[in-house]
């Protein structure tokens, strides 16, 4: 099925095909789930921390993704080595060439900690002072116009929380912001900062594992939130999709997700402008929940490694890259 079709300067029609492929398997043989994948622009590579399996080993790795070799590189980090985490979240900080990660938990218990790995001299350290908490299954991104990380709710003992935070790379530190309209409270949900219009873009996401999920959109301009239903068509209640930004084509792409009860095997294509949602179909990766995903910002490709499968709850060892290609 073709994507979406317009007209250039010149006259020509333009159709953007979704396409797959597979690529290099997630670098963990038995699988690996619960973690996020940091672009760094400047070796154009990804960064990946952390991590669960299939027998619940949760990882203190860290792991490297050249785009350019499709090579997977286990790095000897120094310094604060993070305790062992999943279902973090996770930013690349372009002034420090470092990558900032957040909360998430352990095998039995919350992780109230946050990091920064120097990607030159591969040591990592604390962040100290008031972190984040509650913040399993967060989000964040990196807000340019803010020159800072926008660090969004997470699960606790106590519940989702609805909390946002921004980071202070040159401080190296946290800031809780009280905005006006905050968005719904939630985990897990599938997000994206779209540098066109300077607005970090959440869909769905949990209330209640197994029991109250979300379908909405929320979108955030850097003061305040606006959350409304998204209109039809679109992805059903889900947490935890594959999910990027393609600036080339200025497309948000999502990929599958769960519900804890099933996966979804759908890939959909959203306009930020517009909000219109397009359920489009190609061949391509097994349905799943908690992949690592991340963008090539060069090529605007979503990669997608490893993940977990309901109700089976087998991790997963294979990649896969989508591409909108110009047809």
């Amino acid at each position: 099925m073709m994507e979406d079709a317009g007209v250039t300067d010149a006259g020509v029609t333009i159709t953007l095909v979704p396409k797959w492929k597979s690529t290099t398997d997630a670098p963990v043989s038995m699988g690996v789930w619960g973690t996020v994948l940091s672009f760094d622009p400047i070796d154009r590579r990804f960064i990946m921390h952390g991590g669960n399996t299939s027998t619940n080993a949760v990882s203190s790795d860290t792991w490297s993704f050249s785009i350019a070799t499709k090579q997977w590189t286990k790095l000897t980090t120094t310094g604060d080595a993070p305790p062992v985490r999943y279902c973090h979240c996770a930013a690349y900080l372009p002034g420090q060439k470092q990558v900032l990660i957040v909360g998430g938990r352990n095998q039995s218990a919350l992780v109230n900690t946050a990091y920064t790995l120097d990607l030159q001299t591969l040591a990592w350290t604390q962040v100290t002072g008031t972190v984040p908490t509650g913040a399993i299954g967060c989000t964040a991104h990196w807000m340019p116009t803010q020159q800072r990380v926008i660090v969004f709710g997470g699960d606790s003992p106590s519940g989702v929380n609805d909390r946002t935070w921004s980071y202070d790379p040159a401080a190296r530190t946290f800031t809780q912001l009280m905005p006006a309209t905050p968005a719904f409270a939630r985990r897990d949900a599938m997000s994206i900062y779209d540098p066109v219009q300077d607005r970090l873009f959440m869909f769905g996401g949990a209330i209640q594992i197994r029991q109250q999920y979300l379908d909405d959109v929320a979108v955030f301009d850097g003061t305040n939130w606006a959350d409304f239903s998204a209109p039809d068509p679109h992805p059903t209640r889900r947490r935890y999709g594959a999910s990027g930004y393609d600036a080339l084509h200025a497309k948000w792409l999502l990929f599958s997700g769960t519900n804890d009860t099933d996966d979804f095997d759908d890939l959909w294509v959203i306009d930020t402008v517009t909000f219109e949602f397009k359920r489009v179909m190609a061949t391509g990766p097994a349905k799943r929940g908690f992949a690592a995903s991340g963008v090539d910002e060069v090529t605007g490709t979503l990669y997608v490694f490893g993940g977990l499968t309901t109700p089976r709850q087998d991790s997963l060892v294979d990649g896969w890259t989508l591409q909108l290609t110009e047809e």
